[in-house]
């Protein structure tokens, strides 16, 4: 049940009930340098669309400025979004932050207008939100999580608040593990029943982005086409040395033989399936295609819906779930058959030969985990 006590802090012992979570990030700051940060208010505040006049249409608001209007707007395009799916909001939490309280006031202002709030709908601050103590406590946003449970109900909970955060909050509810890549005002629709994942994300389009997103889907292609020219390279000068080992009178050794051929050749499908995939990825967008579906029905599939999704998100989410589910395996398939050579070869030492096996598959993952870029976030 949404609690229904008004508190500056979230009831622990409540719960919400839902089976929508909206993660909204907050509206950009102006950033005057004789002001203190949280005295900070969301660009352009004084605009035109602050106005109380219930005629003032929302459609004014304009979508290449910041702060407030930039809410409004993706307010209205998600006013649209939550009545084709048929969504309620019945309860509203925020940071205490000022830019994420006139955040949340100014969608609250469109939703309430088209009647997609519940009547009681349960408006709080969460200090737990507050980027002062999450960052002491890291582990603050479970706190959130546990009191969220899935109900199949229509109704969906709106957070408000800042990265990273949000993106531990979906990941949580998700169980994904990969950025949540928000942008001032943006939302992304997290769907608890009947199964959990990304159901869609509301965001402005931005040129620059899509187009550094395809830069890196070029390299990533390249990276795959390298791979694939260089397992071909490999079978021309291991392909004379594996006659020897499938025609071993050992059967260990031809069981070796043919393993490492085949785990070679399965590698090389899973890096030319990765260049089909990112080539489809480098279509223009004007010439996408999407398969039927109904807003009614379950979605299994792990990418989020298009519309109202924009394209960047669509790049980036399908960009990384290739790299995972082909060029990876691809990589992994590849020192496999490789191991199973060096196995084969060096079988009369077998103390030998699996010490280097071992070294070869796991110094790399070691490496590769200890020497990790960590880039930070934005807020």
């Amino acid at each position: 049940m949404v609690p229904d006590e008004q508190k500056s802090d979230t009831n622990l012992n409540a719960s919400f009930q839902i089976q929508y979570v909206l993660l909204v990030r907050h509206g950009s700051r102006d950033k005057p340098y004789d002001a203190q940060r949280h005295l900070h208010h969301l660009q352009n505040i004084d605009d035109q669309c602050q106005s109380n006049d219930p005629n003032l249409p929302y459609s004014v608001a304009n979508r290449k400025v910041d702060g407030r209007p930039k809410s409004l707007s993706l307010a209205g395009w998600l006013a649209e979004t939550l009545d084709i799916y048929g969504i309620k909001i019945c309860a509203a939490l925020c940071s205490d932050h000022l830019h994420a309280k006139e955040t949340q006031a100014a969608y609250l202002q469109v939703l309430k207008s088209q009647n997609l709030c519940i009547d009681n709908i349960n408006e709080n601050q969460d200090g737990h939100l507050n980027p002062k103590n999450f960052w002491k406590d890291s582990s603050f946003h479970r706190t959130i999580v546990n009191q969220i449970e899935p109900s199949k109900n229509a109704h969906a909970l709106m957070i408000t608040g800042h990265q990273p955060q949000l993106g531990w909050i979906a990941s949580c509810l998700i169980g994904k593990h990969q950025p949540l890549p928000l942008r001032q005002s943006e939302i992304a629709c997290i769907q608890l029943i009947p199964n959990k994942k990304l159901l869609w994300a509301i965001a402005e389009s931005n040129s620059k982005i899509v187009n550094d997103l395809r830069s890196k889907i070029k390299s990533k292609m390249d990276v795959a086409k390298f791979f694939a020219g260089f397992v071909l390279l490999l079978l021309g000068f291991v392909l004379r040395d594996t006659k020897q080992l499938i025609k071993s009178p050992d059967q260990t050794i031809r069981s070796l033989g043919h393993v490492g051929i085949f785990l070679v050749l399965l590698s090389l499908g899973f890096f030319a399936a990765t260049v089909f995939a990112y080539d489809r990825l480098l279509m223009p967008s004007v010439f996408w295609s999407g398969k039927q579906f109904s807003v009614a029905a379950s979605t299994p599939g792990k990418i989020p819906r298009r519309p109202p999704t924009q394209e960047h998100w669509m790049l980036y989410f399908n960009m990384t779930r290739a790299w995972n589910g082909l060029f990876t395996p691809g990589v992994m398939f590849l020192f496999l058959g490789l191991a199973s050579f060096i196995l084969a070869q060096l079988s009369s030492d077998w103390i030998v030969a699996v010490f280097i096996t071992v070294f070869i598959l796991v110094v790399p993952l070691v490496a590769c985990r200890l020497f990790q870029p960590s880039l930070g976030f934005d807020d």
